[in-house]
C-alpha cells in the first residue's frame, strides 16, 4: 500500500539496515487527507508502516497561498489520523504544509 518508495542514505558501502534505528519516517501524499478512505485501507497502511518500522509520518495536508490562506485540502484529516492512531497508537503524525515561493512569514 505504500506504493513507490524512495530511500536516501549516506554514500557508503553499508547496507540500508545499518542505518535503521526502528524510527523511520515517511512522507505521504495529500490524497490520504483530501479523499475519503475505507477503514481497511487505513488499516493496511498502518500495518505497512509498522512493518517498515515507520514511526514518523509527514502527511501533505495543505499549502499556504500567497494571500496567507490555506488551500482546503484536508477535509478527511481527522478520520485519517484517528484511523492510523487506532491501529498504531505510537505513530507520530505531522502535517506537511507547502509554502508559496518567496513566502515571507512574519
Amino acid at each position: 500500500m505504500l506504493g513507490q518508495v524512495c530511500t536516501f542514505r549516506p554514500a557508503t558501502n553499508f547496507s540500508g539496515s545499518h542505518f535503521n534505528r526502528g524510527e523511520n519516517a515517511v512522507w505521504l501524499g495529500v490524497e490520504w487527507v483530501n479523499e475519503p478512505h475505507e477503514a481497511h485501507e487505513i488499516f493496511t497502511l498502518a500495518n505497512d508502516l509498522a512493518r517498515h518500522q515507520i514511526r514518523y509520518v509527514f502527511v501533505y495536508a495543505s499549502y499556504l497561498k500567497p494571500d496567507g490562506q490555506f488551500n482546503p485540502t484536508y477535509a478527511y484529516a481527522a478520520e485519517f489520523v484517528s484511523g492510523l492512531k487506532r491501529v498504531n497508537p505510537d505513530i507520530h503524525i505531522q502535517a506537511w504544509i507547502g509554502l508559496p515561493p518567496k513566502c515571507e512569514l512574519e
